[in-house]
């Protein structure tokens, strides 16, 4: 049960923290923009994050037992079903999320350099490697030797 409960809370604490943007910021902390002065995005920034995520997939990483599978796989199924990150084109994200059979949401900011996403919530910045093409967005965080996968799909 202490597994169960321990893969539980690194799983919600990592898709708490896990986001991210196509924005990037200036010295004086104000968006700026990247685009072609015809209006269409810069090829070299690659496909905008902005707009809304739908969790499609989670991977924790590790064998679950047995006994334990049916209990996770309702879980990862009611996250899937219930989370929903959005990202603005002002640097801002509403995160929505199912942990522990409770909604929440959350907001803060964030920036994208190149495959780096860094999302500030509560005053605190994490910084995370990314994959984003125009329909997905996948986070990966390696924790303990294991290492958890969760993919997006463009709503």
């Amino acid at each position: 049960m202490k597994k169960t409960i321990y893969a539980f809370a690194v799983i919600s604490s990592m898709f708490l923290v896990s986001c991210g943007s196509d924005s990037t910021e200036d010295a004086s902390g104000e968006g700026t923009e990247q685009s072609k002065e015809d209006g269409k995005e810069d090829e070299a920034s690659g496909p905008s994050i902005v707009g809304d995520w739908k969790l499609t997939d989670l991977d924790m990483g590790m064998e679950i037992p047995e006994e334990q599978k049916a209990m996770f796989e309702g879980m990862i199924q009611e996250m899937k079903d219930n989370t929903l990150y959005s990202f603005t084109a002002d640097g801002k994200i509403i995160m929505n999320t199912f942990v522990m059979n409770e909604k929440m949401t959350q907001e803060g900011t964030y920036s994208l350099d190149g495959e780096k996403l860094t999302v500030t919530m509560d005053g605190q910045a994490k910084e995370q490697n990314i994959k984003l093409t125009e329909n997905t967005l996948t986070f990966s965080e390696e924790d303990r030797g294991t290492t958890l996968t969760m993919t997006f799909n463009r709503k």
